[in-house]
């Protein structure tokens, strides 16, 4: 199963286990994105968001922000 297709809750699940996960932004919302965001920074492990040249520069910044520093934002 790809990575796109997974629930939030599964992709909740492998940050917390300590995984580091690159995924394209798509069609998620922007609470979603956030919480995984969150995910990674409270379980120390990384998340990577593609595809990004859609997302509004405001809503980037909340999520680089919940993430702090345990995310990479690539366009």
């Amino acid at each position: 199963m790809s990575l796109n297709a997974m629930q939030q809750h599964e992709l909740l699940a492998l940050l917390a286990a300590g995984a580091a996960l690159e995924l394209p932004l798509g069609t998620r919302q922007q609470q979603d994105l956030v919480a995984l965001a969150v995910a990674a920074r409270e379980a120390g492990s990384h998340l990577t968001l593609t595809d990004t040249a859609f997302r509004q520069q405001q809503d980037l910044v909340a999520i680089a922000m919940a993430g702090r520093g345990h995310l990479t934002i690539k366009n």
